[in-house]
């Protein structure tokens, strides 16, 4: 379903000759035709990151093994998002945000990686986010536990390099997925509506320092928008973030 970023990692591995597993809480009929129109096999798993056990994971890792013939590639690209003043914020959604965007990833990371380091090996690369360094606003929960995407893929990737397994991430900047613009929990916005273009320069990939930066975002901080510069983690150079656009603004790191 390429109206997820998910969907682009399924045709991805399948177009470079791997078959794919998918989990998901909602069909994925769409993504498996596509899939198999590319000469690969799609295994779909109903799986509910929210409530789904240690356990429970450890039994879908075994289960996409068993019928796959394998695992070697684990992406963690599941996750959710709420929005509310960090003064108003609820433990719902703390702990909603938490356990799926952190927590099952580390467990169903686990589960991966026992299997994996009994076929001598894999990979897994994990989705953190641009927020993993620079925070967000209105978004705490979801700061938080990209933080420690970013912080567990390290760990890990320090951790199982001598079993050879690879574990990396990638950074991605904002992206309009169905996901994104329409949230269907509680005490989340219903949507975030299309607004025109900002009149503003196109940013530099060079470096400027953050007074220069505070100056060239000021215009968009009064009307409750995603910055289109962001000061980058590695550095303060800028980083192009084009606002509702499709493509990765990504850096990554791990033990490639």
């Amino acid at each position: 379903n390429d109206r997820y970023k998910g969907g682009f990692e399924f045709f991805g591995l399948a177009e470079a000759g791997a078959d794919v597993a998918g989990l998901d809480i909602i069909s994925l009929d769409e993504t498996q035709a596509q899939v198999e129109a590319l000469g690969r096999r799609f295994l779909a798993v109903s799986c509910d990151l929210r409530e789904a056990s240690i356990k429970e994971l450890n039994e879908t890792a075994g289960q996409v093994a068993a019928e796959m013939g394998g695992l070697d590639i684990l992406i963690n690209n599941a996750g959710i998002i709420r929005r509310t003043d960090a003064l108003e914020f609820s433990e719902v959604d703390w702990d909603d945000v938490i356990q799926i965007n952190l927590k099952a990833l580390f467990f169903l990371s686990q589960a991966a990686a026992r299997l994996m380091v009994e076929r001598g090996g894999g990979k897994i690369i994990n989705v953190a986010s641009m927020l993993s360094f620079q925070g967000g606003i209105r978004v705490p929960s979801y700061a938080a536990a990209k933080s420690g995407v970013a912080g567990l893929t390290r760990a890990l990737a320090n951790e199982w390099a001598a079993e050879n397994v690879n574990v990396n991430a990638i950074a991605p900047g904002w992206m309009a997925t169905d996901g994104e613009i329409f949230h269907p929990w509680p005490n989340s916005r219903a949507a975030i509506a299309p607004v025109p273009p900002v009149a503003i320069p196109p940013c530099p990939l060079a470096p400027l320092g953050f007074s220069a930066l505070r100056e060239r975002v000021s215009a968009l901080e009064s009307r409750e928008r995603f910055p289109r510069c962001m000061p980058s983690p590695l550095n303060d150079s800028l980083i192009a973030s084009p606002y509702r656009s499709n493509q990765l603004q990504v850096h990554g790191f791990g033990n490639m």
